[in-house]
This record gives C-alpha cells, structure tokens and sequence, in this order.
C-alpha cells in the first residue's frame, strides 16, 4: 500500500507540472503540402491546345481552417508540379503558363515556360517549382488568408505530337503557418 501512495504522491507533482507547462504553451507550427490533379487529353488531330486548374482552399487543412483568426505568420514555401501520367508521343514539347487566381482575378504574375518536354518530366518524377516572385507569393497568401480559394491554371500548345496525348499533372503548394493567441 505504500508502494501505490508513493506512485500517486509521484505522479500528481507530475501531472501539475504539465498543466501549467501546457497552459504557457501559446503558439504552435504548421506545415503541409497540397496537392491536386488534373488530366488533360489531347486528340491528334485536334489544335494541340491543352489547359486545366487545381484549387487550394484554407479548408483543405482542418488545422489551418479552424485557426485562421490565430495565425502569426503564414508562408506559401513553394507551388511546384510533376507529370504523374504521360501517354503519346516522347517527342512532344510544350509551351504555355501557369497563373494563380482568385475569383477569376490573377493574383501575382505568371510564369511562362517554353520547350517543356512533359514526357521526360514523367520519366525523371522531378518536381518542376514554379519560379514565383515574392510579389505572387504575398499576393497568395492574402487570397489564403482571407480564405478565398486559390486556382492554378495552366494553359498551352504541343508541338510535334503525331499522336493522341494524356498528360496528368499534380500540382503541389506547400505552406509553414504559426498558429498561436495573439
């Protein structure tokens, strides 16, 4: 019987201890990575054109959501794609941008690219980040915070495709957010 009232007398400091040590615990860090797919097929004989939009919410991380009035600092880390599926012809390149919107209104700059050659993106499973300034990067994360919902659209041509194509691409947003009262 001793035994278990040292165990209490033990674990009761214990348990005091840890509440007032969680009670100075005022602010927390979050970190995620977003990712959403699009598929884009391109019939052969067709103008070779392709476009497509993922979205990001706040909503899509429940941690993020539910504390947004609480957040002290904020941080879109890197917005990025990888071709995760390629049917059609290696030879294929393609040319185009990627722009980020919000209620259909650009937000930031866009990024163009030339010459792309998607089916050895696919090959090298490369994650291809987005050269963004910090202009875009400011301007996101106020659409973020202000819990509008942010698209990445892509759109361009094919050159030398001789057969029908299928292009899916992931695109990736990665955020860091402290999260604490203010």
């Amino acid at each position: 019987m001793k035994k278990l009232k040292f165990i209490g007398l033990f674990i009761l400091p214990m348990l005091i201890f840890s509440c007032s040590t969680f009670e100075k615990f005022d602010q927390f860090g979050v970190g995620n990575t977003f990712d959403e797919s699009f598929t884009v097929n391109i019939p052969q004989n067709s103008n070779m054109a392709f476009s497509g939009t993922v979205e990001f919410a706040a909503s899509d991380d429940a941690i993020i959501s539910d504390n947004l009035s609480d957040i002290q600092e904020f941080e879109v880390t890197q917005i990025g794609f990888k071709i995760t599926n390629y049917v059609g012809n290696p030879e294929a390149v393609a040319s185009g941008s990627f722009a980020t919107t919000s209620d259909n209104i650009n937000v930031g700059d866009s990024v163009m690219f030339s010459n792309l050659n998607f089916a050895q993106i696919f090959a090298s499973e490369e994650l291809m980040v987005l050269n963004l300034t910090s202009s875009t990067y400011d301007a996101i994360k106020t659409a973020y915070l202000n819990n509008q919902t942010l698209a990445v659209d892509v759109t361009g041509d094919i050159a030398g495709a001789t057969e029908d194509l299928q292009i899916e691409f992931t695109v990736y947003m990665s955020i860091e957010a402290t999260i604490g009262n203010q």
